[in-house]
């Protein structure tokens, strides 16, 4: 079994790690009532969002004009494409070194990656702020623009792509529980301290730009957080055990990796041979000229 492997089980089974007391199947049913309950009470009471954008309205959302908010809110995007980018790099080195299933498994790769589709880039881009067309704060007439509040979960022609419901930059925020249970036990608790904690500072910077409602943020917290759950259960939790299928997934994910990796390393021994040789040629030449 790989090492990282038998630590996700050790993972579920240790009695004192927040992420495995998160990652209960039975707060999966949680999350689904709190989504009901949420969207009923923010579709009822309208003035809940009114009320919380309108707190940081003065004659326009002031804090779009603050130079560190608006670094603080650089430097996220920023580090949350640097993470992906990561991500996508542990997938080549795993193709390339298959011996790499010692310590970066398919399962382990598979997690935040399957979580990323699914939950930031399919359910909240693509789904929801694509099709649901619900304005944003600061274009309601309310705020100085000309559009008209719409609630939460109602569909409206008022925007066209990349709309307010719901919020893209929490839904990154809280993706960042995937990378949780690779980190050593004891760090858990501060760990999910952090991410909660950067995940709220970011939604109240996008409420404070006048970007999303407060139902924006809540409901994508709490849609993505299902994801997050959904898909751990589907990987590594049946009644607090590995899965066969997830061990039958880990055995042919390392076969596909070896066969892949000796195909593109026998790629890279035919094709780098030519390259090195026709990027010489050229310098010599430049250098004949020059």
């Amino acid at each position: 079994m790989p090492r990282d492997t038998r630590n996700l089980h050790q993972i579920q089974d240790h009695p004192t790690s927040p992420f495995a007391a998160l990652m209960r199947k039975r707060n999966l049913v949680i999350l689904v009532v709190c989504v009901i309950l949420a969207s009923l009470v923010l579709r009822r009471l309208p003035g809940i969002d009114l009320a919380v954008s309108g707190y940081f309205y003065d004659h326009g959302f002031t804090a779009t004009g603050n130079e560190a908010l608006r670094s603080i809110r650089t430097t996220s995007i920023t580090l949350t494409k640097f993470i992906g980018a990561g991500l996508v790099l542990l997938w080549l080195y795993r193709l390339l070194r298959p011996a790499a299933n010692r310590c970066i498994s398919f399962a382990k790769l598979a997690f935040p990656t399957l979580v990323l589709l699914l939950g930031p880039l399919v359910l909240t881009n693509l789904i929801l702020k694509d099709q649901w067309g619900r304005p944003r704060p600061r274009e309601l007439a309310l705020f100085g623009g000309d559009a008209t509040y719409i609630a939460p979960w109602d569909f409206s022609d008022q925007c066209l792509r990349n709309c307010s419901f719901v919020s893209g930059e929490t839904s990154s925020a809280i993706w960042l529980l995937t990378f949780i249970p690779f980190l050593p036990v004891v760090w858990h608790r501060s760990a999910l301290v952090v991410v909660f904690g950067y995940t709220l500072a970011i939604s109240l910077l996008r409420i404070a730009f006048g970007a999303h409602f407060a139902s924006d943020v809540i409901l994508s917290i709490l849609l993505n957080g299902l994801v997050v759950l959904w898909v751990w259960g589907w990987f590594f939790m049946r009644d607090g055990s590995m899965t066969p299928r997830a061990f039958a997934n880990e055995t042919r994910a390392c076969g596909g990796f070896e066969h892949y990796g000796r195909g593109l390393r026998a790629l890279e021994q035919k094709v780098l041979p030519p390259l090195r040789l026709a990027y010489s040629r050229v310098m010599d030449k430049v250098r004949q000229i020059s």
